[in-house]
């Protein structure tokens, strides 16, 4: 009742931490020594929860504020969450149940449960959506905005602070100079295509030989990393230009269709990119989530646009069907 009652506790047990989140209220655990840490992200990544999980001796009061206003944001998730394990779990009771009997009690002596007789089939309207041939093979471009901005763009805009002093970034500056204005000092602007006029620096994000290491407050690296067959050492190089203490805000897509230029290579999940983070970002804290929901998957893969959707429509997030994956890489030392 305390933990049903209350919008948010923190502390250093690990039971408390499953007792909270089991009745459905946000948790900030908070670990030192090995054991706890492992303890307390492993709970973080069985709720798919990173953020609930500080570590004591890292963690400034800023942060820590950050923190509690993330998890409250979360407490849907936590919900959703909930529901999810609930139909598992009563599934797996019912399965457990059956195979108890049938080796406990002869199998002419069991009233079996009957399956419920099917409801008719009653075909799903698909309307105009009931064709092979998309609305745009443009990404939407002439109906709108593409639906996959909508997530770029307002991560970029929650993350707004962070674009300052020194900022890099790919093929343009026009995300710097939106989302970082007067906050900004330089621009850096990078690309392996030496045609392009713009850039700064040309150079392979692969195998860098001018861009600056421990330079950079701020990388961002919007939509890059699937066209990167060798995308752990761009990520790796990104994360190096960075100072200790700036930020490499980071976005890669899910659910989106095949994109030929120039090469198209890969697609990611919270998972997977959480690994490639492990792997090339040593010494970070990130902050990974999962953005859009099937109606808006659905619309981006037909090429419809921002204009076609309600803002509550796209700000419903499902977890089964990511549309962008987004991650904040803060260096430490």
């Amino acid at each position: 009742a305390v933990f049903g009652g209350s919008q948010l506790t923190f502390g250093i047990s690990y039971h408390s931490a499953v007792f909270a989140l089991s009745a459905g209220t946000p948790y900030l655990g908070l670990y030192r020594g090995m054991h706890y840490e492992q303890k307390m992200l492993g709970l973080a990544d069985l709720w798919e929860l990173p953020e609930m999980a500080l570590q004591l001796d890292r963690i400034s009061p800023p942060e820590f504020g950050d923190r509690v206003v993330q998890m409250l944001d979360r407490r849907e998730a936590i919900k959703l969450h909930l529901e999810l394990r609930s139909d598992q779990l009563g599934a797996a009771v019912t399965a457990s149940r059956r195979r108890f009997l049938d080796r406990m009690i002869p199998s002419a002596t069991i009233e079996r449960e009957r399956p419920a007789t099917p409801q008719r089939h009653t075909p799903v309207p698909w309307n105009d959506l009931r064709r092979v041939e998309p609305v745009s093979r443009n990404w939407g471009f002439e109906r709108g905005l593409p639906i996959d901005r909508f997530y770029i763009e307002s991560f970029l805009e929650a993350e707004s602070a962070r674009i300052r002093g020194t900022v890099c970034e790919l093929l343009n500056d026009d995300y710097s100079r939106r989302f970082g204005g007067t906050r900004l000092t330089e621009v850096v602007i990078l690309d392996i295509d030496r045609t392009n006029a713009r850039a700064t620096i040309h150079d392979d994000l692969t195998a860098p030989r001018h861009l600056p290491i421990d330079y950079f407050d701020c990388f961002l690296l919007t939509q890059t990393l699937p066209y990167i067959h060798e995308c752990g050492k761009a990520l790796a190089a990104a994360y190096r230009a960075i100072k200790v203490g700036g930020a490499l805000l980071v976005t890669v897509p899910s659910i989106i269709k095949l994109h030929r230029e120039p090469e198209d290579h890969w697609r990611f999940t919270p998972d997977s990119l959480k690994r490639l983070i492990h792997d090339h970002c040593p010494d970070s804290d990130h902050r990974i989530d999962a953005h859009g929901n099937l109606l808006a998957a659905v619309a981006f893969l037909h090429g419809m646009a921002v204009e076609d959707l309600t803002e509550e429509e796209l700000r419903i997030a499902d977890p089964e069907y990511p549309l962008v994956i987004t991650a904040r890489i803060t260096r430490l030392r």
